[in-house]
């Protein structure tokens, strides 16, 4: 049995290196790793490593997926934010009831997207 598992799974190791990458990308750290000299041994190590959790029935396909769409949201709804009370620093007598309500219809979209609201 080799070191990364008795199977290979070529696609799982190509797919859960990049999710990985990307979830190191998205941290300070993990970004300064992949820029650095560094980056050819996470290379080389990343897909060895990625085939051993799948032969012992791991699978690391979305890792990257569900932190980057975490970040856009995040940033969906700051941008909202910020979109907004910049439309309202402008002066509340400038604001009518439509731009309002077209505001807070922007933030609550968004905020319903990041915001994990129980029911």
């Amino acid at each position: 049995m080799a070191i990364a598992g008795k199977y290979d799974f070529p696609g799982i190791k190509k797919a859960g290196a990049a999710g990985i990458k990307v979830a190191l990308a998205s941290t300070a750290w993990g970004a300064w790793l992949l820029k650095s000299p560094f980056s050819k041994v996470v290379d080389i190590l990343i897909e060895p490593f990625v085939n051993w959790l799948a032969n012992q029935g791991l699978v690391v396909l979305n890792l990257g997926a569900i932190i980057v769409t975490g970040e856009f949201d995040q940033k969906m709804f700051d941008q909202a934010l910020d979109d907004g009370l910049k439309t309202v620093e402008l002066g509340r007598d400038k604001i009518s009831a439509a731009k309002g309500k077209e505001i807070d219809d922007a933030v609550i979209a968004a905020a319903r997207k990041y915001i994990p609201f129980q029911p």
